[in-house]
């Protein structure tokens, strides 16, 4: 299957309650507040798809439009915002550093060697993050997916 269309696991919504609310230790709003109202048009996931023409979003694709929104163009693809972060310095792998609108990457488990990168979502907080997978874009705990995590991003 495509990388994008891995099922991590967990099951997700895009309740927006209380999310906008507050942000825990600090963050960035606009990439939360443009993360959950892409959210909530409940596109469906596509595979290589940015929003517009495809109707939908893969993970990366989904994280781009929402960083584009709000002015700062990160690469398209998973593991090229896993380098990008990398080569910003900003990349790290401590949890207890991630702010709401930091990147979260996960390992990809068909090609760990090749591209060990394979998937991105948005933190929001409070253990929850919002991204694309086979579900559409919707909100999940970090717990369901805590294993496959291999480093936080936070482009700027």
């Amino acid at each position: 299957p495509p990388l994008g269309s891995y099922n991590y696991g967990g099951t997700g919504s895009c309740a927006t309650a209380g999310v906008r609310a507050t942000l825990p230790g600090g963050g960035n709003r606009g990439v939360v507040n443009s993360a959950m109202n892409i959210g909530s048009q409940g596109l469906p996931y596509v595979w290589g798809g940015d929003g517009g023409s495809e109707g939908g979003y893969d993970c990366s694709g989904f994280t781009h439009a929402v960083y584009k929104q709000n002015g700062t163009n990160i690469p398209r693809t998973a593991q090229t915002q896993y380098n990008y972060c990398k080569n910003q310095g900003t990349l790290f792998t401590d949890r207890g550093s991630a702010k709401p609108g930091d990147l979260i990457f996960f390992d990809n488990p068909y090609a760990k060697k090749t591209t060990p990168v394979g998937h991105v979502m948005i933190y929001l907080g409070n253990g929850k993050m919002v991204g694309a997978q086979s579900g559409g874009v919707k909100t999940y705990n970090m717990a369901s997916m805590s294993k496959y995590i291999v480093g936080y991003g936070r482009p700027n």
